[in-house]
């Protein structure tokens, strides 16, 4: 292997995140995102995309910028490497998915441990052995062996000798003195003896002090409190930002210009003066281009594209000599054997379809019957079966409003019942054959339960009161109630001024008739009482 571009290390661009070192952000571990402690577990997690990629054809997190890439390392899970390669062996994908833990305590400990895997997958692929770190595990206590401790005392008790023996010779003490006494200075256990351990917590003193000063001293200096100098301040102000202010970094871009009829070496060094790189995606038979042109381009000429950009072209092998095959319809491997029995190199692509059934092929490049070589490149695009997505909450809205919100989602309406509600308007959904928030295939039709309005049946009362007998009414209290006993309504001290004199109650609940007692008050301070039967009108 030859290592051929270094020029991730000339060129920092909008492509590219650095905490000390560099790294395309689309393999970019997440304490690199995040600008953290770098070690050999980032390589690793590194290495685990690349393989993700190696498996898949793409890589697990992808956006419109550094930023939204760089976030998607912190905090998505990525799509497992069977959701795109079905045939992948169950080793294999629980090697990518160790490798890319978020956690570094939950990767390999070490390249080693992961090469040794990846050689027992060569063995047994379809085994389940790679050991998942849980999580939590990685935070136990662990538990200091007791060869440790009496280590980390022997080191302790001979570097306080050897600064005792600096500070009596600084007082003018006899070396031998302190030789004579060399015995007496440990235990017989081993632990420091009281003028030890008193030289330690002096030492330990004078420690702390100092800590305590060079962190006031920082503090003071972000927030002003200490002033600072004019070159720090101004060092400061043109650091390059983070990671996540790349996303504000307006890229560079240039005009795409054509490549096709050109050799692989002639499009590369007219793309790298544009700042573009170039990839080899295949090989196919052409009439129109001569072998080693380029025939295709996955850029076409006059668009806009940002530097730093690898073009990908397929390379002319001439006219064609035979036919390539249709696969249209196969299974995914069969289609690939196919091809790779008639000598092609088949390339497998996945995408979402709502008429193929999943793992069959839903189109071909080059198409069926054209002319091709031996081999030549052959592209196939192999259904994954419906996009799933989430059904929405349509309750409490119209069946127009229910209808948009299903159909933004890829879902149709595939029919409405009509039930009686008494807390929602006639015309409103109140019920959805599958609840919110499950998922299911692209093009699901639901079902929806529309309210026809309240079940209830609501009466009004319209009663005219003739005069009573007495010319002495002074006022009146009138008292409505519903056959079954339903008090409906009361007015009380009515003056009458003249009559008949008619009363009214609206919304009276599934009773169509009722009695109106009235009670008379005289001048004379009497009263007398009467009660006449009503019916009620349907509202």
């Amino acid at each position: 292997v030859k290592v051929t571009d270094f020029g991730i290390a000339r060129v920092a661009n909008a492509n590219t995140i650095n905490s000390e070192v560099m790294g395309s952000v689309h393999y970019a571990s997440p304490e690199q995102a995040r600008n953290g402690f770098v070690d050999g577990k980032s390589d690793i997690y590194s290495l685990g995309i690349v393989m993700y990629e190696m498996v898949t054809g793409r890589v697990p997190f992808d956006g419109e910028s550094t930023v939204a890439v760089a976030i998607q390392h912190l905090q998505e899970e990525m799509v497992v490497p069977t959701a795109y390669a079905p045939d992948l062996p169950v080793s294999i994908e629980k090697i990518i998915l160790k490798c890319t833990q978020k956690s570094p305590d939950r990767r390999y400990d070490t390249i080693s441990d992961l090469l040794m895997d990846l050689k027992k997958a060569l063995i047994s692929p379809d085994e389940d052995f790679v050991v998942m770190v849980p999580l939590g595990q990685q935070d136990k206590t662990r538990i200091v062996k007791q060869e440790e401790v009496e280590t980390i005392k022997q080191q302790t008790q001979n570097m306080y000798r050897k600064e005792l023996v600096d500070e009596e010779d600084g007082y003018g003490e006899a070396e031998g003195d302190y030789e004579e006494d060399e015995d007496e200075d440990d235990d017989e256990d081993g632990f420091l003896n009281p003028k030890m351990e008193k030289a330690v917590t002096i030492m330990g003193i004078v420690a702390a002090v100092i800590i305590v000063a060079i962190v006031v001293y920082l503090v003071g200096n972000i927030f002003g409190i200490f002033g600072g100098s004019s070159d720090a301040k101004k060092k400061k102000d043109t650091e390059e930002p983070s990671v996540i202010n790349t996303e504000h970094v307006k890229k560079e871009q240039v005009s795409m210009i054509k490549v096709t009829g050109m050799t692989f070496e002639e499009a590369q060094a007219a793309l790298h003066k544009l700042k573009l790189g170039i990839k080899e995606a295949g090989t196919q038979a052409s009439e129109e281009y001569e072998k080693g042109q380029i025939l295709s381009q996955d850029v076409e000429e006059g668009e806009s594209v940002e530097i730093n950009t690898t073009i990908h072209v397929y390379i002319s092998t001439g006219a064609g000599e035979i036919k390539v095959p249709n696969v249209l319809g196969y299974d995914s491997d069969a289609a690939m054997n196919m091809l790779k029995d008639q000598n092609f190199t088949p390339l497998r692509d996945y995408a979402f379809s709502d008429t193929v059934a999943s793992g069959k092929v839903i189109s071909q490049s080059p198409e069926s019957g054209a002319a091709a070589k031996k081999g030549d490149t052959v592209k196939i695009v192999v259904s994954q079966g419906r996009e799933a997505v989430e059904v929405p909450d349509v309750r409490n809205r119209s069946v127009e409003e229910a209808t948009g919100m299903l159909s933004d989602k890829g879902l149709t309406v595939s029919g409405t019942t009509s039930e009686p509600s008494d807390t929602a308007a006639k015309g409103t959904v109140i019920g959805q054959s599958v609840d919110p928030g499950k998922f299911v295939d692209k093009g699901t039709g639901i079902s929806l339960v529309v309210s026809s309005g309240s079940s209830k049946t609501y009466y009004y009362c319209k009663a005219v009161i003739s005069a009573p007998e007495s010319d002495s009414v002074v006022s009146a209290d009138i008292v409505l109630t519903a056959s079954d006993g339903t008090h409906i309504q009361t007015w009380s001290g009515v003056k009458i001024s003249k009559f008949p004199y008619t009363i009214t109650a609206q919304n009276i609940e599934d009773c169509s008739s009722g009695t109106v007692k009235i009670t008379w008050h005289l001048s004379d301070g009497s009263s007398n009482t009467q009660t006449d039967n009503v019916m009620f009108t349907k509202q």
